[in-house]
């Protein structure tokens, strides 16, 4: 297998154009076409020579097995990566398009950063004095990013089997058994897996407040894994006002507290994907250029994360489990009426409560953004709670409020009873207001703020009760 460098193009105006080094790039190098085409079909042109208006481009193609030939044998292969990829950090290659020439193609010439300001001066008359350019082929191999180091532990993820993992995630997540089943299965098999092209992203679609989230965070927790969860809405294309997809990188690795191995095999959640979906081809720096920046972390490749002024780590996304994450309420609100044009006879009661189907299929079309769906191999759905979902979830989940409540009356001293007519209104009023499972908690705190501040005042009290009425009015709860 061939590895080469990808290369990002900005243009900086009269017919010039800066490339920076962005990520190593694994595929078949064709030497023929001057091309190299990246494992996921990516057709990268070379930058020395290449057509303007190419979209990826790469430099430097070589192999693993050349690269121990100059750095030895007893180099592991990331480490021969990341030193492969340091040979071109700190230099910066300004592309000049040969517009007054016959052949209309791009001469490079190489400089370090810290002489870039002055060397674009000396290139805006480079042309015109006939000035030779200086080849890549010449670059100085010892130059090296400063790098931070981070401590490096060689503890693993516990060994635990699918049916452990999924015990552990039912007993706290109810109503979601087919979400549960597909995302711990992935996971386990990614934690398992040795092939990095054997391991999956996952999509998951489902309306707020049913889970999704959680079920990835019980998952971490068990399993022992950082996961970092990122705001999709928040990242816009690097170089523009908001934050770049890399940094969620960076997040992950804070959330390994600095481990960057154990971060190398976490979980990232990029969550409101959905807002970065469009149903034209509108390519702007919020939307699908966000989309295409993250095709270069889905792609398993080296890419390097600044975490500071000249600071910077390359972080090897081979391992890495990336999940997205939506409502797609839109989506949902027309297959619920699809499904009611099919539901001839039924009351729309009937059709509303059924499940609702989405599909990878459903969001590629949703989203026009096959792309990016191609680098996704899982995914799944959590259907909206029904009102005995959400009793379901109060009377058995480990994490059900009721159960937190109780242990913090238990550790006052006071036992506190929730009648089965509350348990039911709590649900029926959560399911009212479509917040989802996050609703339960807000009920269940409201309803016992009067029973706190008796509880905290009188420390005589060693029972409470809760029936359905405190649900609606506060005050009314029983006590001795």
């Amino acid at each position: 297998m061939d590895i080469a460098i990808q290369f990002e193009k900005y243009d900086l105006g009269e017919y010039r154009y800066l490339f920076k080094p962005v990520a190593v790039i694994r595929g078949t190098y064709d030497n023929t076409n001057q091309c190299f085409i990246t494992d996921s079909g990516l057709v990268c042109y070379l930058i020395n020579g290449c057509v303007p208006d190419a979209d990826y481009y790469f430099y430097a193609p070589t192999t693993i097995k050349e690269l121990k030939g100059i750095y030895g044998n007893d180099y592991k292969d990331r480490d021969l990566i990341y030193e492969y990829f340091n040979a071109f950090t700190e230099n910066c290659y300004i592309g000049i398009y040969g517009v007054d020439t016959d052949d209309c193609k791009i001469d490079i010439i190489q400089m370090s950063y810290s002489n870039m300001e002055e060397s674009i001066i000396r290139l805006r008359t480079a042309n015109q004095q006939g000035i030779t350019k200086t080849s890549t082929n010449d670059s100085n191999k010892n130059t090296k990013a400063k790098k931070i180091k981070l401590k490096l532990d060689k503890e693993k993820s516990k060994s635990i089997t699918l049916s452990e993992l999924r015990k552990e995630v039912l007993s706290k997540i109810v109503g979601q058994d087919k979400a549960v089943n597909d995302i711990t299965r992935a996971i386990i098999v990614n934690n398992n897996s040795k092939n990095p092209r054997h391991k999956s992203h996952i999509l998951i679609a489902g309306p707020t407040g049913t889970g999704k989230t959680e079920i990835v965070n019980i998952i971490s927790n068990y399993l022992g894994i950082p996961y970092f969860k990122a705001d999709a809405t928040a990242y816009t294309k690097e170089g523009y006002v908001g934050k770049s997809v890399y940094s969620m990188l960076l997040g992950l690795i804070e959330a390994a507290n600095g481990d960057i191995e154990k971060a190398q095999h976490g979980i990232l959640i990029i969550d409101e994907i959905d807002k970065k979906f469009s149903d034209n081809d509108r390519y702007d720096v919020s939307g699908r250029v966000v989309l295409n920046s993250l095709l270069k972390i889905m792609d398993r490749e080296v890419v390097e994360v600044e975490v500071g002024h000249n600071q910077s780590i390359l972080f090897d996304t081979s391992n890495l489990t990336i999940i997205c994450s939506g409502a797609f309420a839109d989506l949902f609100e027309n297959k619920k009426k699809e499904l009611g044009k099919n539901t001839i006879g039924f009351s729309e009661d009937t059709y509303q409560n059924k499940e609702v189907e989405i599909t990878k299929e459903d969001i590629r079309k949703y989203g026009n953004v096959s792309e990016f769906m191609g680098r996704i191999g899982i995914s799944t759905y959590t259907r909206e709670f029904s009102i005995e979902n959400l009793i379901n979830l109060l009377k058995k989940s480990k994490i059900s409020p009721l159960v937190e409540e109780r242990e913090f009356f238990k550790d006052l001293g006071v036992t506190i009873t929730f009648t089965s007519g509350y348990i039911e209104e709590v649900a029926e009023m959560c399911h009212g207001q479509k917040e989802g499972a996050r609703g339960l908690k807000n009920i269940v705190k409201d309803s016992l703020k009067y029973a706190y501040d008796e509880v905290l005042t009188n420390n005589k009290v060693k029972t409470l009760k809760l029936t359905k009425e405190t649900v609606h009015d506060a005050t009314k709860y029983y006590y001795n």
